[in-house]
């Protein structure tokens, strides 16, 4: 435990994004770290404050662009939760 979701989440969100684990699966490896490969070497904001995470560089270059009123606030815990129904996982804590 201690990712900060629940072992299964009951709303329907969980239901489609499961159910469709295997097209994720494909976009995922097409995926590549926007920071690293974009930002970080060519992006320069002074509300950056020196950062390149996406909490500084979304509402310093989009216009009422805010990650409180998503559902999962932790970056982490997203990427947990995405890695699980990618993986064809009904809860975090399966192997």
């Amino acid at each position: 435990m201690g990712h900060g979701l629940p072992d299964r989440p009951s709303s329907i969100w969980w239901t489609r994004l499961h159910a469709h684990a295997p097209e994720h699966a494909a976009i995922q490896v097409r995926l590549f770290d926007l920071e690293k490969e974009v930002v970080k070497p060519h992006v320069r904001h002074p509300d950056f404050q020196a950062f390149t995470s996406i909490k500084y560089v979304g509402p310093a270059l989009v216009d009422d662009l805010s990650r409180g009123g998503l559902a999962i606030q932790n970056g982490d815990a997203a990427m947990l939760l995405y890695e699980a129904v990618a993986a064809g996982r009904d809860t975090l804590d399966e192997a």
